[in-house]
């Protein structure tokens, strides 16, 4: 439905329909993105889980850049999570509560 494929140069009013529609797609992109997240925090479900058929079949991207986008969001959440919380218990932290 969307492409986000930019030409590296832009000529005449070429360029002022080619950012607008730029703008359209990434609001959209954006968008859906908070829909996502808002509906996966409500229910508790993985990210995948909504995160790739949204990139396939509304944003138009291919299933395995898809894939890969969802599988590296999730490796640099759980690697900032986990890095966090190993920062807070070598400060002495405890617990689930971060007390």
């Amino acid at each position: 439905m969307f492409n986000f494929d930019i030409p590296l140069t832009h000529t005449g009013t070429d360029a002022a329909a080619t950012c607008v529609g730029f703008q359209l797609r990434l609001g959209a992109a954006v968008l859906l993105g908070l829909l996502v997240g808002l509906s996966l925090g409500l229910l508790g479900g993985g990210g995948s889980v909504l995160t790739v058929p949204v990139l396939v079949y509304a944003l138009g991207y291919d299933a395995k850049a898809a894939i890969a986008m969802s599988l590296l969001v999730a490796g640099l959440s759980a690697f900032v999570s986990g890095r966090r919380e190993a920062v807070r218990r070598e400060r002495g932290g405890s617990g689930v509560t971060g007390g």
